[in-house]
């Protein structure tokens, strides 16, 4: 197989790539979708390498590379820059059909090991925990569980939830339908984007922006991105990404965004209208219940919560499946012994 590395090329051509070959689970953010937007934003391109047997591309990935004084770091599909990788890529995984993917993996984990001051390998949320090569040491897994409502169950969504978790949605349902008026879903037009990201951007804030990470849409390079992937600064919008608004009469109780995978709905974030109504009170949970109400009405399959700890992803959900965090080292005396050493001190 033959593996060769580029430091420069073309939006063109990554999107010619990307149309040579099936991602391994069909991702959206394996696809022209989420990596050509990403791409723009970037200012400066990771390496994309590319693996091709009898000349027909078989797999590749894009990776990012981090200078460090123990040896370079190399990040799969992100650039490992906070700011630049805070959109988040999930379902991660080098991009090519499962058939192929381990000998596209052994591939390029032997290329990077042979570049100079090559140290370490990172992947994020990825779907597969076999990460494996005679060069490297053994991998680091930790692992996390993402959330799923599936729509499928036979009979009503709702009774597949927890009573406890029921009985807290009718609680709230009711609460806010007698307070406001009856619950409605609607899901925007393109043109509508610019103005409903902009109120979404006030909402986010004001619940993020002086967290730890911050919200996403005080950075611009997310803001640049996102209104790559909505069509607000390009005309090539796949359909793929949807903004939901929900409102009790009058009342707007806030904003979910949404992309869409084949048949399945991934939430990607929300932006809530918070008022003291007391602890009854739970616009989350009546939010995403109305959505996934309403996504089960039109026949998807679906409605995944993605990565990131939060008990209401859990409370929603009627199914879940495990996302990897992978650390590789290069197998070198250096790295034995930092790895020895980082065992002692966790003991």
């Amino acid at each position: 197989m033959l593996t060769q590395i580029l430091k420069s090329y073309e939006l063109d051509h990554v999107n010619a790539l990307l149309a040579q070959v099936a991602n391994s689970d069909d991702s959206v953010f394996l696809s022209q979708f989420w990596l050509i937007p990403w791409l723009k934003t970037l200012p400066k391109k990771p390496l994309l390498m590319v693996c091709k047997r009898d000349s027909k591309v078989t797999g590749l990935a894009f990776w990012g590379c981090q200078q460090h004084w123990l040896g370079d770091r190399y990040y799969l599909n992100q650039t490992g820059v906070h700011s630049e990788d805070q959109v988040w890529i999930e379902q991660n995984d080098i991009i090519c059909r499962p058939d192929d993917r381990p000998a596209v993996l052994e591939a390029m984990l032997q290329k990077l090991s042979e570049l100079r001051n090559f140290a370490k390998v990172t992947a994020q949320t990825c779907l597969s925990d076999q990460w494996q090569h005679a060069r490297y040491l053994e991998p680091e897994i930790t692992s996390e569980t993402n959330f799923y409502a599936d729509l499928k169950v036979p009979g009503n969504y709702l009774d597949s939830l927890s009573k406890n978790t029921r009985a807290s949605i009718r609680r709230s349902n009711k609460l806010i339908e007698d307070k406001f008026g009856a619950i409605s879903v609607t899901i925007a037009q393109q043109s509508e984007h610019h103005d409903l990201f902009n109120k979404i951007a006030q909402l986010h804030i004001l619940k993020w922006g002086t967290s730890e990470y911050g919200s996403g849409f005080t950075n611009p390079t997310f803001v640049q991105f996102h209104e790559h992937l909505l069509g607000i600064s390009d005309h090539d919008y796949s359909q793929k990404a949807k903004l939901l608004t929900l409102t009790a009469g009058d009342f707007i109780l806030g904003y979910l965004y949404v992309l869409i995978s084949e048949n399945q709905i991934l939430f990607y974030l929300s932006a809530i209208n918070y008022v003291d109504l007391g602890n009854k009170y739970k616009p989350g949970l009546t939010m995403h219940f109305h959505a996934i109400e309403h996504f089960k009405h039109l026949g998807y399959d679906n409605y995944d919560f993605l990565a990131g700890p939060a008990r209401y992803k859990e409370q929603m959900s009627n199914s879940c499946y495990p996302v990897y965090h992978i650390s590789m080292y290069k197998n070198t005396r250096r790295n034995r012994l930092l790895t020895k050493l980082k065992l002692l001190l966790r003991r």
